[in-house]
């Protein structure tokens, strides 16, 4: 188990930085596009889109990085007996887990801050 969270964690910077970014681009040309007289919720849709980003295209793209950036890292897995596939399924539930309470606290905090104002 803890070969899976290290490797996870080697994608994490990629997965982060490219959610980040993508997610700012995204949600400033939503602003733009958005009418003048709108009261558009800048923070909070680029936090939400980070967050979806964060779960689904930044870990595609860091796994990707790694492919053709770090092939030689693998060998370091194959000798605790771990095949790519594993490596690639065990992120993808940690990623999806990590991502979906983060999203559900995210929501939970959003929802709350309504009821108070």
């Amino acid at each position: 188990m803890r070969m899976y969270w290290i490797f996870y964690r080697s994608l994490l910077p990629i997965n982060i930085a490219f959610s980040l970014g993508l997610a700012g681009i995204t949600t400033t040309y939503m602003f733009l596009a958005a009418p003048i007289d709108s009261s558009f919720p800048f923070i909070n849709t680029l936090l939400r889109l980070a967050i979806i980003y964060y779960i689904t295209g930044g870990l595609i793209i860091s796994i990707g990085y790694h492919e053709y950036y770090k092939k030689k890292m693998y060998s370091f897995y194959y000798n605790h007996a771990l095949t790519k596939v594993k490596l690639f399924v065990s992120a993808l539930l940690i990623n999806s887990v990590i991502g979906t309470i983060i999203l559900t606290i995210y929501s939970l905090c959003i929802a709350h801050l309504k009821l108070i104002a």
